[in-house]
């Protein structure tokens, strides 16, 4: 029976709430009719309504020993001889009525998935940007105060008034009877006079404006023959003319040496010196000049001022003036530089050069003046 239609018996789900002597007895009930029991020989005996000496047949096929009918059933339905061909497929039944029933509950969430990967390192810093652009040049600065102006010469004396020429003679025509008569001649031009002679003198020959007040201990630099100096708000400007003394490099030393101003604090000159940088003092300082080619100091208050071109003769006269250096020198002068003690004659006044001398008067002192003006008239 194992290769039958029918197989071992599976036992009915426990969770059926009718009992199995019930379902069997229902299920026998409605595949056979009712069942009899009769007792022969001590033995029972089971009979159903249908063929119930088990010989009918069903399409020539017996029944097997021992077979119970419903296995025939199964047995002989399943014979390929005897199941007809499958008749054609229904048709579609109706659709259902959907079920009535609540929507089970919202599962549980899921776990939280895992952190995100570490922040990466920071990126390389990228390139600066343009330079900005150059900003505005500074203020000019002050120009430094002119020089006084000079004393104006003498004026020459004017020449003679010429002679007037004669009026020229010439007799009037005679009316002319009916007709003018004709002009008469121009008399000739008196002779001009002589030119007045030239005026001698009043010409200015030299003059200059300069500090002689001693500005010390100014840094400065060289590089090649070029000297920058260090002068805090110096005021000066370019093309002045200064003395140079005391620098740590004697070959920076000298007089007349036109500069160049770099900057309120700064300006240049060239040298022939080679040493090292350091400190100068600045003796003196050309502001402006006619035919003056340096100042050169000779002690406190003493100045040399030595003519770009000799004048024509030594016997100029000499006008000067100054500010006093402090407050105590109410009084200063500049003056010829005297020759010696009661001597009445200049030290040094020649067609090349003159020596002027700064001091009081009413004490007999010398010293240095801050602005100076010497002016040589010929």
């Amino acid at each position: 029976m194992s290769n039958g239609p029918c197989r071992l018996d599976t036992p009915y789900p426990s969770v059926s709430a009718e009992s199995v002597p019930s379902l069997i007895n229902n299920l026998t009930k409605a595949l056979y009719g009712t069942f009899t029991k009769t007792v022969v020989g001590g033995a029972v005996q089971w009979y159903i309504p249908c063929d119930p000496n088990g010989t009918a047949t069903m399409h020539g096929i017996t029944r097997n020993a021992g077979e119970g009918l419903m296995c025939y059933f199964l047995r002989v339905l399943g014979d390929p001889a005897i199941v007809g061909a499958t008749g054609p497929t229904g048709a579609t039944g109706p659709q259902g009525a959907t079920g009535v029933g609540t929507t089970g509950a919202t599962g549980p969430s899921g776990t939280a998935g895992s952190p995100g990967g570490a922040t990466g390192a920071t990126g390389p810093t990228g390139p600066s940007g343009a330079t900005g652009p150059i900003g505005p040049s500074g203020a000019t600065g002050i120009i430094g105060v002119s020089g006084a102006t000079g004393p104006t010469g003498a004026a020459g004396l004017t020449g003679a008034t010429g002679i007037t020429g004669s009026t020229g003679i010439g007799a009037t025509g005679a009316t002319g009877v009916g007709t003018v008569g004709a002009t008469g001649l121009t008399g000739a031009t008196g002779l001009t006079g002589a030119t007045g002679a030239a005026p001698s003198g009043g010409n200015i020959v030299a003059n200059v404006n300069f500090n002689g007040v001693a500005a010390t201990g100014k840094s400065y630099t060289r590089s090649s023959s070029t000297v920058t100096v260090t002068y805090t708000s110096h005021g000066l400007s370019s093309g002045m003319i200064i003395e140079v003394t005391s620098a740590t490099d004697s070959g920076v030393n000298g007089i007349g040496i036109p500069i160049t101003v770099t900057g309120a604090n700064t300006f240049t000159f060239t040298t022939s010196g080679t040493g090292a940088n350091g400190t100068l003092t600045i003796r003196s300082v050309i502001y402006s000049q006619n035919n003056v080619a340096s100042i050169t100091s000779g002690g406190s208050g003493s100045y040399l001022v030595t003519f770009n071109s000799a004048v024509a003769s030594k016997y100029y006269s000499v006008s000067t003036a100054s500010v006093a250096f402090n407050t105590s020198n109410v009084s200063s002068i500049v003056q010829l530089y005297p020759s010696g003690s009661g001597t009445y004659t200049p030290l040094t006044k020649t067609t090349s050069a003159v020596r002027v001398l700064s001091g009081d008067s009413s004490t007999a002192t010398v010293f240095d003046s801050a602005d100076i003006s010497v002016t040589c008239v010929l």
